[in-house]
């Protein structure tokens, strides 16, 4: 297929809720039923950066849901004739993928069934739904912004729609475009759009003479307060995900007859009743600014910013007690997967590395002496001028020692010193030798599979993994170095921060840290 082909939707709540390999699986099963009709009697060679995905669509699972879209798969492919190829490549080969699946459609959202089923029975039947999906799609005859299974067509406005009782529910950007085609096409249609006379396409609609509908609107239903009219999107983030309009903020209005107030009292409640997003207060703080030396509507701009600010939930630190109960589970000096595990924890947290850094960790980035070893991170979002950066981490002599664990890990993957190998790499089972191995494409874990690593050797020794990140380890290593009285120079140095600001977002104060202020008061 050719780059001007894109496959988009979005997940609900309860899919993004799956495992990755269940939405890279559905992925696959997605593009395979978007593009069966082109794909007809034709070998297709589909890349993935997911090997599981690789796995199941040869194989099989033996997890049902995964098995279900499988068959599905399967099915799509055998119906029509489509022999499917999947093939293993790493993320950094993946970009263009991953830059369409950050693609987000605000415009996710429809009209509620019971609403289309009232218009069809009295301007009906329509025959098309120009702007949909396969989600909310209304009729079976439809376009879609993006290929879609089963859609009829990709961006309506490529389509001649006279010959259809079309059905209108654009984004509003697009409302005057569709007017326009309509009247290009000489088309009918039922057109739902906001009552917004300060719209471009208001002045299409209405007579600026008479305030009435130009005579092509032929009938007309006005829902002063609309409920139940709109359905939400997929994501929290989407249109009418969230109560659709806060009306909370026409209760300013009260203020009207304040000289101060009044010169925005009109546009305050468009700006703001819309959303609660944070996109959307710091679109509006440069407008509110203008006001800032006004001491009464100050204090209403500083109050609103509190009130709708949200508060950042930051994940739990890494303790030296976690990291003993991860060497006591998966410190085997034999298996390679768990000691995998051990050193990603054990190098996180005592090197402070962000995962950016742990993964580009080759073998010629390490140098070993007898007292410590010498990490060389190459790459780090910290240093911007790409100089290089050093980290050095002391062999402690302990059953947490980090050199040890890295040591043992070295030798067992069978590593070559001074290689360009990363360190951290995907793993492969052999069945004859029944032993993992690292795999022989050279290319760092990825940070979702990493994550996952963590999350689920978290769970395992019985901790909510919600609760945790990746950036947990540094932010472990960071805050136990912290309340053991390092100095903040050397925590600074360690982790590789340019202020204070930064080091400290990191670091958490135990208990006794806090009751320190208050016993040394004298009281």
């Amino acid at each position: 297929m050719n780059d001007n082909k894109i496959v988009h939707f979005m997940f609900d709540g309860h899919e993004r809720s799956k495992s990755s390999t269940w939405r890279e699986l559905k992925t696959v099963e997605k593009n395979i039923s978007s593009f069966n009709s082109d794909l007809t009697g034709k070998f297709v060679k589909l890349y993935t950066d997911n090997q599981n995905v690789v796995q199941i669509v040869k194989k099989g699972s033996m997890k049902v849901e995964l098995q279900d879209i499988a068959l599905s798969l399967f099915h799509i492919c055998l119906s029509h004739n489509i022999f499917l190829d999947v093939e293993w490549i790493p993320r950094d080969k993946n970009t263009y993928a991953d830059y369409l699946s950050e693609i987000f459609d605000y415009d996710d959202w429809g009209v509620s069934y019971q609403i289309f089923i009232y218009f069809d029975k009295l301007w009906g039947p329509f025959t098309c739904d120009r702007f949909a999906d396969s989600k909310n799609k209304k009729v079976d005859y439809f376009n879609s912004r993006y290929y879609s299974p089963d859609t009829s067509g990709v961006d309506a406005f490529a389509y001649d729609w006279s010959a259809h009782n079309n059905w209108l529910v654009p984004p509003v950007c697009l409302v005057s475009n569709c007017l326009n085609h309509m009247r290009l096409c000489k088309a009918k249609g039922t057109l739902v759009v906001p009552k917004w006379p300060s719209a471009l396409f208001w002045p299409i609609l209405v007579n600026r003479f008479s305030d009435g509908f130009k005579s092509f609107v032929i009938d007309f239903r006005e829902y002063v307060k609309p409920m139940n009219f709109f359905t939400k999107g997929s994501q929290e983030k989407s249109i009418f995900a969230q109560r659709p309009f806060n009306n909370q903020w026409k209760q300013f209005e009260c203020y009207a007859n304040d000289s101060r107030f009044a010169s925005i009292i009109r546009d305050l409640p468009s700006f703001v009743e819309s959303s609660r997003s944070n996109s959307t207060i710091k679109k509006y703080k440069c407008y509110f600014k203008k006001f800032e030396n006004d001491k009464f509507l100050g204090l209403i701009y500083e109050g609103g910013r509190r009130l709708l600010s949200k508060p950042i939930n930051k994940k739990e630190p890494i303790t030296p007690d976690i990291l003993r109960k991860i060497v006591l589970k998966f410190g085997d000096h034999n298996n390679l997967k768990k000691l995998r595990v051990v050193v990603l924890f054990l190098l996180g947290f005592s090197g402070f590395l962000r995962y950016s850094e742990l993964a580009n960790i080759k073998m010629n980035n390490i140098e070993f002496q007898v007292s410590h070893v010498k990490i060389r991170i190459d790459k780090s979002k910290t240093d911007l001028y790409r100089r290089g950066n050093s980290v050095v981490i002391a062999a402690t002599g302990t059953d947490l020692c980090p050199v040890f664990w890295l040591n043992k890990y070295i030798n067992l993957a069978e590593l070559s010193k001074n290689s360009d190998s990363y360190i951290f790499r995907a793993l492969s089972f052999m069945k004859s030798k029944d032993v993992y191995k690292l795999c022989n494409v050279n290319s760092p874990l990825s940070y979702t599979r990493a994550r996952e690593i963590l999350l689920e050797s978290l769970s395992d020794i019985g901790l909510d993994k919600l609760k945790f990140g990746l950036h947990s380890l540094i932010s472990g290593g960071a805050s136990t170095g912290a309340n053991r009285g390092v100095s903040d120079r050397l925590l600074k140095v360690h982790g590789r921060w340019a202020s204070d600001k930064a080091k400290d977002g990191y670091i958490k104060d135990n208990l006794k840290s806090q009751m320190a202020v208050s016993l040394n008061l004298g009281i």
